[in-house]
């Protein structure tokens, strides 16, 4: 019989071609097979499986389930080193957020499984993350409690609780939390709740409120830890050596250190979270601290704040250095005496002093050095050690301890921290510190050669608070590191671990003063040890991507693919935030942290001494007093002789005060009584005491040192009191007491934002893990820092003003400040140039720090502390190695003359001529020959040269040397004259002093000398610079010892007077007349008032007052209020009784009854004179203009004592943003008691000056004499009250107001027109006085650049030639009569927006503010003053309503009706919104807008003010009269007695300017020298921003934040030193070590999906772990093509990295690239760069978006592509599509629906096993063997792979929710998988000849067992009669013409066979085609 034989040779499927073509070998489907096969006979068998068993865990229990869902394994990894594998688990289930309807638990856990021996596994978790257990509420009975008060609840299970947990009761409302106390079973007990209606319980052991809130970002719980989900697969998974990273790119890329995870995680309590085990710092499972997210982060945390340094220049505490008067004449070496103190400093027997006279004495500069031989409480015994250049005599002596030198002295230093982790990842750096840098005092020693202010006096350094309370637990050690300034190098200072947590010695668990931070260290030399990585400097934050797709390993790197990185600058709400910055410059000195601001909760005891125990401490001011009544009555008692202490207040609240620093207590206090007080605060042997001898402020000084105690002072703690002593208080004390605070002394060692500097500032978000955006600014965000705060110690004060970034949880500040380098250069001397420009000399080493292209700016002035002008710049025009030779020119007097000696007793006696005397701008002089030779007694000038003369008023007024160009001899009527021609002629200052019309001045003098060139020493070591000489280089670096020795020469003089308004009492010094009584004007009402009676007169023609506002009253009668006009102060009433007029003064009826009579009741005095100031005109008569003539005026300075109605803002010449107030001197005149008619009473009231000590109250007639700033104040000394309201006034110094009125608007035009009124820019030089571009003020430019710091000027008027100094300035520009009518310039002065009332016909009944008159319409009157009168209400019968009329008159008026719409006021409609009228009214509504603003503008109403600070300059002189007036001269008139003195209106005197005239030749070497600073020549254009802050929390956002950053240390003098001793190439401070910079375009969130980003080096070996390092600042990116698609899967291969895209597959380089040579081929060659070349494989093939498909065996890896429809094999010899290998079609089909495609190799059977999920889900096996895909399997795994040649996958175990690991090939069930049975099935096709037709009749095979079914029916056989066996069948046999089976085999001859029997034919299966009958006739069934 023929027969057809078939093998499984080939082993695999084909299903690709048609069945006819199918080899032999090959079979068309297969399902849970295997074929084995033998090379030798070619035979291939075919095998069923074995199946898969669950794995048993460490308890025998499989696998726990993870909750009600299925457990997902989102990832696993085999570790074949270990013969382990690990698994990541997810819960199942999502929804979390809904009412659970049994218990649901999540949980994500981490599993070990290892393979132990050939039968047993261990499974071990590794890592548990129990997050949540929600059960749902039990019923009612199951509650333990009621009402209010439920304690326990009986759940289900309690199985997965344990105590301590925390359970969230959740319900619609209101939520709580409780923690679990007790488990009982199933009971759990807790702290009591109010209810037991909930709609579901939460268990979970973080916080509930910190879990209960989804992260925004994640949609994740908050205290997860692992975050799995079951969503999303992990395909990016590493071990390295202990450590386990993966990522997911759904979260943070994570890694755990697998040891660790372990030995924290308790296997047998699955429930019970992982918990932190550090051994290092004595962490293990006891402390129960659970992991946390950061633990297993790969990005780690570092610190964000900057150590604390705390600065000791000194090694003993207390004062140690002094000063003493010490006599050394007559001593010498080992002499031994005694020296005096009170009380004696802190020095020891055997200290060495160290003294200098003026100077600060150092080792190598003093004139003493002694030895302390004796110490007693008030002397000390000292022995002479050495003396050199001891000063004669008994001087005062600087005495300083010598101490041992000091660290870092020439160095500038900073400190930081890093963090090293138990994994050995270190951090990144925090913030450096501020400089460890101390500067001395300034001393710039021309000898020394340096600043020595500039050099280090550190003594010891103690770095603090580095430790932060919340510092990660996985830290274990931290490092000092310390950065020099000029120096990339971070050197590790020392290394900082726990150990032993007793260790109090211990850095680490030194407990500070702080809540937040703790550890110290402390540094007393300059050790430093090892250098750590350069790159640290470029990291300040790791840039790991915030979640990637793809991870690999590869050259010791971890390397992230398709990553997500940045954050788009959104707020909560997502709208994009734009940075707003907002920049201050303030002074550090007046910043200091103030400790304590009293707030009094209750009165102190005001009855007895006894203790009061109430003070309760805030941070607000609250100025509260509190009097005291005959305070101590009975408890004073003896205290007569002296003073007593009676304790009166205990401070009850404990404050932190630190070490040895000094605090200043203040208070102010009021003595009523008899007799004086001492206020003292004790606290133990520390306190601080004031003897208080008059009322006002007063402070003292409490200290805390470290040799008191240190640490914790508690100040105001239950041991301090606060007491007050008195003596001869007989009534006790009566007085208030007030103002209490207490401020520490900040001593910020001098530390500057550099002047003249343009500085840009930036922030800087960061997340909740340091990544930071770049540097964010804005255009607001820039300052410059002026000049004149040179001497401030100045800091930038920054506020953000934008949202916040809904990310960021810190943020933190950058500077740009871009200035090159600059040097400090000390001036030597000055000296006058040829050509009247200066040279000044430096000395030689100065020399490299200059050029002929440098820029000098002069920074201080000479012998003073003082900046030197804004305008101080000066272009160096020539440079001189040796002395020039003008300036070797001296001058030989011949002699000088005085006149003494002639009948005119002056020069006129010398000077005959009157045509040749020293008038202005003589050229020529004639001096008669025989008056100067032989009545003078001077040598004749015949025929000499070079001759010079200058004159001398006798006191301190020299003029300059003049120079003669040449001298003739002339007989002039038979006597001899010089005729000296000079070079230039005299000038107008000098010839003002010289001359008095065409005669010498009384006193003066003139000197002739002849110049000639000589050498002086002190060219010697000098180099010289020619410098433009300007009146700033005169003022500021000329000698200043010229004030007490030297002369002046007149520089600017001007008219000036002193003007008052007279009312005004206590202004100025002394006390100004109040009223000139005048009666020739009217009758009398007081000693010094007038009253004008002007009933019958018209005031309002006689310019006496225009009226300016109105009242309502019944019948239309108005009562306007006070206005001011161009001349005069009025109340306008009636005429009669009727009060029918509507004009009129104040009536003098103090009764109230009303009269005939009206009278202006003022002084005329003060009326004349503010008619005066305004128009300055001279007046002989009461008379007055309505509006000035501009002609008639007079413009001049004057003393500024008078009233002013506004300011307009330096800078803004929009009158719109004036501030403007009530004028002062609008003078609303009162009575003592009030008037009434027609039921309004009205009382009178007053403005000009207040009444009482109350604002406001009308009393005794008192003046009040602290008066409102609307006053110009004169010259007055400032008050405590000053200093608090303007840090430009200082307590006690002297000021001058000095202003310049009548201000005209252009050059030709004085009053600005109308038209123009409201331009901006016609107001540009309506205030310019002594400037080029207005003209008619350029004549006062010269006097204008004089008021400025550091001018001397005096009075002409002064006899005593007294010289003053200008210490401070600034300038106010003011409103003299009129404001600016319109409301929007009024912001914060509601009383200038002029209100109306709107009444159609207002009724007798007074209206008030807020009522509605009889027609329904709506009163509204705005209050515009303290005590609520109405101001401005006009009414409708008062002024037309109609809109047209008011166009007319220059109304505007804006009203907003209810729709919201702006528009003109519609009289017809009631009930209208109120309306703000903005105009000055008068009678009828006459006087409109359009007026006031004409008279707004005119020039009589601008004046400009210089507000100077003054001291007297005259040596030795001091300030007990005001700035030392003296004599009959008096610029505020005070004195009478002789009129010359006066300098009022009509006695003008000169304000002259004066400039000193240097001596050349006798000029001495400064030891405070000027100081020159070069201008940087250009500013780098980089953009690069310093760091200049610490991280500030978020929650901070928007306040104010005083920076810390500093370039420079300025010394208070105008010098800011930022180098070493100041010299030349010395060191200098950095901008800070940590930069950044902006980013060119928008910020935003970056999918990087082509990216590749790497980290650090990872070498187990040299115990390197740098994994977590990602600078971005290194090449740690490489970017792939685009069109190559995302990157989707890394895998290091040998030493490459094979990059699977979407769209290709890709091989990079690692460490190595490639040459291309010219055949094409590539040579390899070494690189720096990670990742090299880029180098596609052949074949356009990716792994589409399914990683998860990948599998690796050796070198070979196997994926798939989606997209295009096949399964990959990537090898050595490139990319293969194995699906090609008989299942391409069926790939194609099928994985274009696929959800995921799963990828897992089996070691075992060596088969790449692919599943796909998709309607059905498929595991098909591909096998290299037989290069082909054998068969199908029925396993559908979560995750699968292979370890020590076992293969192990994840799924949920059949029929349960129990996720298991299977173990394969070892189950000898066959075909058994997850608990499932299975069979096993192979399609083939026997058809060889396909071209003969052929009959099959049996079918067998050679194997295993057939299926056998019993049939004990079948006596014939005897294989069937015992039960079922299971076995191979043939379930179907096809041909193109039957079908079949064979349902078992029967065993013969070694084969099973059987025949074919083929399927019964049927109605359903019937071929016609095999009918053989032949005819007509119908089929049909028939039923046997």
């Amino acid at each position: 019989m023929p027969e057809i034989k078939h093998n499984f040779v080939d082993g695999k499927m084909n299903k690709d071609l048609d069945e006819r073509l199918v080899p032999n070998g090959q079979y068309t489907d297969a399902n849970n097979i295997e074929v084995s096969t033998s090379d030798e006979d070619a035979v291939g068998s075919v095998q069923n499986l074995l199946g898969n068993t669950a794995l048993v865990g460490v308890d025998n229990e499989n696998i726990t389930n993870l909750s009600t869902d299925s457990g997902v394994c989102v990832g696993a990894i085999a570790d074949e080193k270990n013969n382990c594998a690990y698994w990541m688990v997810a819960s199942g289930g999502h929804n979390w957020n809904e009412a659970p309807s049994t218990v649901k638990t999540f949980k994500d856990i981490i599993y070990r499984t290892t393979h132990t021996t050939a039968d047993a596994h261990e499974v071990l978790p590794v890592f548990i993350d129990f997050w949540l257990e929600q059960h749902p509420n039990p019923g009612s009975s199951d509650w333990t409690g009621s009402g209010t008060n439920y304690t326990k609840v009986e759940l289900t299970s309690a199985t997965n609780l344990s105590t301590g947990m925390y359970i969230k009761f959740i319900s619609n409302s209101v939520d709580e939390w409780r923690q679990i106390t007790d488990i009982t079973g199933n009971e759990i007990t807790f702290d009591s709740v109010e209810t037991n209606t909930w709609s579901w319980l939460e268990f979970s052991w973080a916080v509930p409120n910190a879990y209960g809130n989804l992260d925004v970002a994640s949609g994740q719980f908050k205290n997860r830890v692992l975050r799995f989900d079951s969503r999303k697969l992990i395909t990016g998974i590493n071990i390295v050596d202990d450590l386990l990273f993966w990522t997911d790119d759904n979260t943070e890329p994570k890694k755990i250190n697998i040891s660790n995870s372990i030995a924290g995680t308790e296997p047998a309590k699955l429930n019970k979270n992982t918990r932190l085990v550090v051994s290092e710092r004595n962490i293990d499972l006891s402390d129960d601290i659970f992991v946390k997210e950061e633990d297993v982060l790969v990005i780690k945390k570092g610190p964000k704040e900057a150590p604390v340094l705390k600065i000791i220049d000194s090694l003993r505490s207390g004062v140690t250095q002094t000063t003493a008067p010490i006599n050394f004449s007559g001593r010498n070496v080992g002499d031994v005496f005694v020296i005096f103190f009170g009380p004696t400093p802190n020095y020891l027997v055997n200290d060495i002093l160290l003294l200098g006279n003026n100077i600060i004495p150092t080792i190598t500069n003093n004139h003493a050095r002694v030895r302390v031989t004796n110490v007693t409480a008030s002397t000390l015994s000292i022995e002479i050690l050495n003396m050199s250049n001891v000063p004669a005599g008994e001087v005062n002596y600087n005495i300083y301890l010598e101490e041992l030198e000091g660290l870092f002295k020439e160095k500038f230093v900073r400190f930081a921290t890093r963090w090293k982790y138990k994994n050995g990842e270190y951090s990144t750096i925090s913030p450096f510190s501020t400089i460890a840098f101390k500067p001395g005092i300034f001393l710039y020693d021309q000898l020394q050669g340096f600043n020595s202010g500039m050099v280090n006096t550190l003594k010891e350094l103690i770095i603090k608070d580095f430790i932060p309370y919340d510092i990660p637990g996985e830290v274990i050690q931290i490092d000092i590191l310390y950065k020099e300034s000029d120096s990339p190098i971070i050197y590790t200072v020392d290394n900082i671990a726990q150990r032993d947590i007793d260790d109090s010695t211990n850095s680490w668990n030194t407990v500070n003063d702080s809540l937040f931070f703790s550890g110290e260290y402390k540094i007393n030399s300059e050790n430093i040890y090892s250098i750590i990585p350069s790159n640290q400097i470029l990291r300040p934050w790791d840039a790991v991507p915030r979640r990637a797709l793809a991870q690999s390993v590869v050259g010791n790197r971890l390397v992230y693919g398709n990553y997500l990185q940045n954050y788009d600058l959104k707020n909560d709400s997502g709208n994009v935030i734009k940075p707003q910055i907002d920049v201050l410059v303030r002074n550090r000195k007046e910043v200091g942290a103030e400790m304590l601001k009293n707030n009094l909760a209750t009165p102190f005891n005001s009855t007895s001494s006894s203790v009061v125990d109430s003070w309760v401490i805030s941070n607000t001011w609250a100025p509260i007093t509190y009097e005291f009544n005959n305070f101590g009555v009975g408890g004073f008692s003896g205290l007569n002789n002296g003073f007593g202490i009676t304790q009166f207040h205990k401070i009850s609240q404990n404050l932190i005060f630190e070490d040895d620093a000094t605090y200043v207590v203040k208070f102010k206090i009021e003595n009523r009584s008899q007799g004086n007080l001492r206020v003292t605060l004790l606290n133990g042997n520390k306190f601080g005491r004031v003897d208080v001898n008059s009322n006002g402020e007063h402070e003292f000084q409490i200290s805390l040192s470290i040799a008191n105690g240190g640490g914790q002072n508690n100040l105001f703690s239950n041991g301090t009191t606060f007491s007050i002593q008195g003596t001869n208080l007989i009534n006790g004390f009566n007085g208030q007491i007030s103002n209490i605070s207490c401020k520490k002394l900040e001593d910020n060692n001098k530390k500057s934002i550099k002047s003249q500097r343009n500085y840009q500032i930036g922030v800087v978000y960061a997340d909740e893990f340091g990544r930071q955006t770049p540097v964010l600014t804005s255009k607001s965000a820039s300052i410059k820092v002026r000049k004149h705060r040179a001497d401030n110690e100045n800091s930038l004060n920054i506020r953000l003003k934008n949202e916040t970034p809904s990310f960021a949880h810190k943020f933190k500040y950058f500077i740009k400040e871009n200035s090159s380098e600059y040097y400090n250069l000390a001036v030597d001397r000055i000296y006058s140039s040829s050509d009247g420009n200066a040279w000044v000399s430096f000395p030689s080493f100065e020399r490299n720090k200059i050029t002929e292209e440098t820029y000098l700016v002069l920074k201080k002035q000479l012998d003073a502390g003082i900046v030197a002008n804004e305008n101080a710049t000066y272009k160096v025009l020539s440079i001189e190695n040796e002395a020039p030779p003008y300036i070797k020119q001296t001058r030989n007097e011949l002699g000088t003359a005085d006149g003494l000696s002639s009948s005119s007793g002056t020069l006129n006696g010398v000077f005959t001529d009157v045509s040749y005397r020293p008038v202005d701008d003589q050229k020529v002089l004639a001096i008669r020959k025989p008056r100067w030779v032989n009545d003078e007694n001077c040598p004749p000038l015949d025929g000499l040269e070079n001759l010079v003369l200058r004159f001398f008023d006798g006191g301190n007024i020299r003029s300059s040397w003049l120079e003669v160009s040449f001298i003739e001899l002339i007989d002039v009527n038979g006597i001899d004259f010089y005729y000296l021609h000079l070079k230039d002629p005299i000038t107008n200052e000098d010839s003002s002093w010289i001359m008095n019309g065409n005669s010498f001045n009384t006193g003066v003098t003139v000197t002739v000398a002849t110049s000639v060139f000589k050498d002086r020493p002190e060219f010697a070591g000098k180099f010289f610079v020619k410098l433009r000489l300007d009146s700033n280089l005169s003022q500021f670096v000329l000698a200043q010892s010229v004030i007490t020795q030297s002369s002046f020469a007149i520089a600017a003089r001007s008219e000036a007077f002193y003007s008052s308004d007279d009312a005004i009492a206590g202004i100025g010094i002394g006390t100004a007349t109040r009223y000139q009584k005048d009666s020739a004007s009217g009758g009398s009402s007081g000693s010094n008032d007038v009253r004008l009676k002007v009933n019958d007169a018209d005031p309002v023609a006689e310019g006496i007052g225009i009226i300016h506002g109105s009242i309502a009253h019944g019948g239309g009668t108005k009562y306007p209020w006070i206005g001011a006009a161009e001349g005069g102060y009025f109340w306008d009433t009636s005429g009669d009784s009727s009060f029918s007029t509507g004009r009129g003064v104040v009536k003098d009826a103090p009764s109230g009854t009303l009269g005939s009579d009206l009278y202006l009741v003022m002084s005329e005095y003060a009326v004349h004179k503010w008619g005066r100031l305004l128009k300055f005109l001279k007046y002989s008569t009461f008379t007055f203009q309505t509006i000035p003539d501009n002609n008639e005026t007079r413009k001049n300075f004057f003393i500024d004592n008078v009233g002013y109605c506004g300011t307009q803002p330096l800078g803004n010449e929009d009158p719109n943003n004036g501030t403007f107030q009530d004028p002062g001197h609008w003078n609303h005149f009162y009575n003592t008691g009030t008037f009434t008619t027609d039921n309004a009473s009205f009382t009178r009231r007053q403005d000009l000056n207040r009444i009482d000590s109350t604002p406001g109250s009308l009393g005794n007639g008192q003046f009040e004499t602290n008066l409102p700033e609307r006053f110009g104040r004169g010259i007055f000394q400032a008050t405590a009250t000053d200093t608090s309201v303007d840090s430009f006034f200082e307590t006690g110094n002297f000021y001058m107001e000095l202003s310049y009125a009548k201000i005209w608007s252009t050059d030709t035009q004085a009053n600005i027109a109308l038209a123009d009124i409201e331009n901006a820019s016609a107001y540009s030089t309506a205030w310019s006085v002594g400037s080029p571009n207005n003209d008619n003020h350029s004549a006062e430019t010269l006097f204008v650049s004089r008021l400025r710091t550091g001018s001397f000027f005096r009075f002409s008027g002064d006899a005593t030639e007294t010289v003053y100094k200008i210490t401070k300035i600034k300038q106010e520009r003011r409103y003299n009569h009129t404001p600016w009518p319109f409301a929007k310039g009024h912001e914060g002065n509601p009383a200038h927006e002029y209100p109306i009332a709107i009444a159609a016909n207002p009724g007798p009944t007074s209206l008030q503010p807020g009522t509605v008159d009889g027609n329904g319409d709506l009163v509204h009157v705005y209050p515009g003053t303290s005590d609520g009168a109405p101001r401005n209400a006009i009414f409708a019968s008062n002024i037309r309503n109609d809109n047209e009329y008011l166009k007319s008159v220059g109304v505007e008026m804006a009203v907003k009706d209810n729709g919201g719409e702006l528009g003109f006021f519609d009289s017809g409609i009631s009930g209208n919104p109120p309306i703000t009228l903005h105009l000055s009214d008068g009678i009828n509504g006459e006087y409109t807008v359009n007026q006031e603003l004409e008279r707004f503008g005119y020039a009589t109403n601008r004046r400009v003010t210089w507000i100077m600070e003054i001291e007297n300059a005259t040596a030795g002189a001091t300030n007990t009269d005001g700035p030392g007036f003296s004599g009959n001269f008096d610029p505020l008139n005070r004195s009478t007695s002789d009129s010359s003195s006066l300098m009022d209106e009509d006695s003008r005197q000169f304000i002259e300017f004066l400039e000193p005239s240097l001596d050349e030749e006798n000029q001495v070497i400064s030891s405070n020298p000027a100081v020159f600073e070069t201008q940087p020549k250009t500013d780098e254009g980089l953009d690069v921003y310093y760091e200049a802050s610490d991280f500030i929390n978020i929650g901070d956002h928007g306040m104010r934040h005083e920076l810390p950053w500093f370039n420079c240390y300025s010394f208070g003098n105008g010098v800011e030193s930022n180098r070493i001793k100041d010299d030349f190439n010395q060191v200098f401070v950095d901008k800070n070590a940590i930069v950044s910079t902006t980013l060119q375009g928008e910020y935003n969130e970056e999918h990087r999906k082509y990216g590749l980003i790497y980290s650090g080096l990872y070498n187990s070996t040299s115990g390197v772990n740098d994994t977590s390092q990602f600078i971005a600042a290194e090449r740690i990116t490489k970017d792939i093509n685009p069109e190559y698609g995302s990157i989707q899967k890394l895998y290091a291969r040998n030493s490459d990295l094979l990059t699977l895209c979407e769209d290709k597959s890709l091989r990079i380089l690692a460490n190595k690239d490639a040459v291309f040579n010219a055949d094409g081929n590539t040579n390899l060659t070494a690189t720096e760069n990670v990742l090299g070349q880029t180098i596609p494989f052949a074949g356009n093939y990716g792994i589409s978006q399914n990683p998860e498909s990948f599998a690796a065996y050796n070198y070979r890896v196997y994926f798939t592509d989606k997209q295009r429809g096949v399964a990959l094999r990537l090898s050595m010899d490139g990319l293969t599509p194995i699906s090609d290998y008989g299942m391409k079609s069926w790939f194609k089909d099928n994985l274009k629906d696929a959800t995921s495609v799963l990828g897992s190799y089996d070691n075992d059977k060596k088969e790449y096993n692919v599943t796909i999920s998709n309607a059905s889900n498929y595991t098909v096996s591909f096998s290299e063997s037989a290069k082909g895909w054998p068969s199908f399997k029925s396993f559908i795994p979560n995750q699968g792979l292979s370890v020590a040649n076992n293969y192990y996958t994840f799924a949920v175990q059949n029929s349960t929710t129990n996720s298991k690991v299977w173990l394969h090939h070892k189950n000898t069930t066959h075909n058994n998988f997850y608990g499932a049975q299975y069979n096993s099935d192979v399609t083939l096709v026997l058809n060889d000849g396909a071209d003969v037709v052929k009959t099959f009749k049996t079918l067998s095979y050679e194997g295993t067992q057939s299926k056998i079914l019993q049939n004990t029916a079948d006596t014939e056989n005897y294989y069937n009669l015992g039960s079922d066996i299971a076995g191979w069948e043939a379930q179907t046999i096809t041909t193109d013409k039957q079908t079949g089976s064979i349902n078992e085999f029967i065993e013969k001859e070694g084969k099973w066979f059987n025949f074919i029997k083929g399927d019964t034919t049927t109605l359903g299966n019937l071929d016609t085609s095999e009918f053989t009958v032949q005819g007509l006739g119908k089929i049909t069934a028939e039923t046997i």
